[in-house]
């Protein structure tokens, strides 16, 4: 998938091993191997695209002041740029707003009332919208018209809004890929122009893997495939390219973090503008001002990492303390800095992988609790979304199945941990808590390591991401002064090895196994 060389027929059969061995059912397995942009949906076939496509239309052809509201994250901030660029080619009076975390998530309506005030008339959402009930009300008083493109799990007790909206009912599509579909639509429906767009494809896919949306779908499979062959070609976005050269990357492999990650700093980080990231993306930044951006979210990932590095280090080695309790892991997190935002996201994330529990991190801001939730196996946060109890307690909280967060006052605490509890109680029967954990990759035995064979696995067989986890081999290695080898084959290591035979568990780099170095993390 990440390279146009012929594949040989036992090269293929060794792959078709690999995907069913990662738990590609044998039916699947081809289809899912050759999956590519032939797998991408028809945006036609979302629910509620020709209404969509007509509403905005009809804003474009009426010249009505419209605003496209974004979220802080990276599928946000990509959806936002996706979508900007092809408004902004049919529409006079579009401008776009992504704001900061200090705002909190999704259109609100004192957000509503200042954009009235300012003269919107149409709000588009992106990567929000689908539980925003009480702003889209409030905009109607006000003379705006709200139409909603979501990815998000609307709540099951009252539904979406009474809006226009598209929020495609499988759920397993990023924003930034709606967002690209919707582009694509109105692209058709302006210009008749068809096919795809790499420079859209490409964010959107950056976007898809930072969101957590699942890699074992062969729609997403050759989607990110398709994008990160585009991400390392010359044909690669500006944006991306920008942050490249700013991380001095010659390589990006198929979970696309290196690239993703600094695109995520408006979550991340409460003094970084969520606009500087649209910025950056969209093609007619100039080139001076694009590469200041890169720099300069480059530096703040990194500052990230060195802040998040003790947290993690303390909280993992309770990982085993917590394993061997049950249910739902809630655990508080304090912050070694103030300007650290979303902290809570990423170790839900650890922890859930680490306890192999469903994961609640809170944190204390001055006016609230922020909570994030992460989940794996047969889990999912459907009903725990909408469920009254929680609602009643909570300001606000949407989702996915495995990926959720919100927000409470502080002296609702207790009521909060009492809610989820009860939740808990009333769901102990239910399917979702069959198995909490992401079952390890078993080691695959690998006699030989050639270039070739390193080549395949570690290109061929991405992308990897979540629900796909990245393959873990075993093989034999000969260490002579200091040189690790694999049959005549030098094998490179990210440790070291005392001269003599070492049987190692590893996965592939992708990065450098390029068909002619094999890398390996062991």
């Amino acid at each position: 998938m990440q390279d146009p060389r012929p594949i040989t027929p036992d090269i293929f059969h060794l792959l078709l091993s690999e995907v069913i061995r990662l738990g590609i059912s044998p039916d699947r397995a081809e289809v899912f191997l050759a999956a590519n942009l032939s797998t991408v949906r028809s945006p036609w076939t979302i629910p509620g695209m020709e209404a969509l496509v007509a509403r905005i239309d009809a804003a474009a052809r009426d010249n009505k002041s419209t605003l496209l509201l974004g979220d802080f994250d990276t599928d946000g901030t990509t959806a936002t740029a996706v979508l900007f660029a092809t408004l902004a080619r049919r529409m006079s009076r579009i401008r776009r707003y992504n704001p900061w975390f200090r705002e909190g998530y999704g259109l609100q309506g004192e957000q509503v009332e200042r954009f009235a005030a300012e003269g919107v008339q149409v709000i588009i959402t992106i990567d929000n919208g689908i539980t925003a009930h009480a702003a889209v009300e409030r905009g109607k008083q006000l003379g705006i018209e709200t139409l909603i493109v979501d990815h998000h799990l609307p709540r099951s007790d009252i539904g979406p809004p009474r809006a226009t909206y598209i929020d495609p009912p499988d759920n397993v599509l990023s924003a930034s890929q709606v967002g690209y579909l919707v582009a694509q639509a109105l692209r058709q429906t302006w210009w008749d122009e068809t096919g795809h767009d790499d420079w859209g494809l490409a964010l959107a896919a950056a976007g898809a893997q930072m969101d957590w949306m699942p890699l074992n779908v062969a729609e997403n499979r050759g989607w990110v495939a398709h994008a990160q062959r585009v991400t390392n070609s010359p044909a690669c976005p500006s944006g991306l390219a920008a942050i490249r050269r700013a991380l001095g990357e010659d390589y990006t492999a198929s979970e696309l973090f290196s690239l993703g990650a600094p695109l995520n700093l408006g979550k991340r980080l409460k003094s970084i503008d969520p606009n500087l990231v649209v910025e950056l993306l969209l093609p007619d930044t100039p080139n001076a001002r694009r590469e200041d951006i890169a720099a300069h979210l480059v530096a703040g990932r990194q500052r990230v990492e060195q802040l998040e590095l003790g947290v993690y280090e303390h909280t993992l080695a309770e990982a085993e303390r917590l394993r061997a309790e049950r249910g739902m892991l809630i655990y508080p997190v304090e912050s070694p800095d103030d300007d650290l935002a979303e902290l809570e996201g990423p170790l839900a994330n650890k922890l859930t992988y680490a306890t192999g529990r469903p994961t609640l991190t809170l944190r204390h801001y001055p006016d609230l609790i922020a909570f994030s939730g992460r989940a794996a196996g047969t889990f999912s946060f459907a009903s725990f979304i909408s469920d009254a109890g929680l609602r009643r307690v909570v300001i606000n909280m949407g989702g996915h199945a495995k990926a959720m967060g919100g927000a409470l006052a502080p002296e609702r605490l207790d009521e909060f941990v009492a809610a989820v509890r009860a939740w808990e109680e009333s769901t102990q029967e239910q399917d979702i808590w069959a198995d909490t954990t992401e079952p390890p990759v078993p080691p695959h035995d690998l006699p030989e390591l050639t270039p070739e064979i390193a080549f395949t696995l570690a290109r061929a067989l991405g992308p990897f991401g979540h629900r796909f986890r990245r393959p873990v081999y075993r093989t034999t290695l000969q260490v002579r002064q200091g040189c690790a080898y694999s049959g005549a084959y030098l094998v490179h290591t990210d440790a070291h090895l005392p001269d003599g035979a070492h049987p190692v568990t590893f996965t592939l780099d992708e990065a450098q196994c390029d068909g002619e170095h094999i890398g390996t993390k062991v």
